[in-house]
């Protein structure tokens, strides 16, 4: 129960939380809801990236998908700095459907081309 005495059930093993709510007036609280359930999951743990090849013009990069805990995947995104020491910022988002995959379908193949300033 929360703090107002409405019920609220947590099942950690299975990623769902269960909600169900009673309103409360002067003459004492009223009957439970139906249970609403909500699907819940740690973000997707942290990418091994790989440089699998590279050239002046672009760098193809290989990473295999990481546990995401049941939930679905809908993008990637990919940071880059200037080359030059600057800060680490979002180069661009790709969908999950946007990507390729390598020959065993089990890593991502991403090619990016960094802009490089100065």
């Amino acid at each position: 129960l929360d703090g107002n005495g409405d019920a609220i059930i947590v099942d950690q093993s299975y990623n769902f939380v269960y909600v169900k709510v009673s309103l409360s007036t002067a003459t004492g609280p009223g009957f439970l809801s139906n249970a609403s359930t909500f699907f819940c999951s740690p973000p997707p743990s942290q990418p091994v990236l790989e440089v699998y090849s590279s050239d002046p013009d672009q760098i193809t990069l290989k990473w295999p998908n990481p546990d995401l805990f049941n939930a679905p995947l809908v993008g990637y995104n990919v940071f880059l700095d200037d080359g030059l020491g600057g800060d680490i910022n979002l180069n661009k988002y790709v969908a999950a459907d946007d990507v390729a995959y390598d020959e065993t379908n089990a890593s991502v193949m991403m090619s990016i081309s960094p802009v490089i300033t100065g």
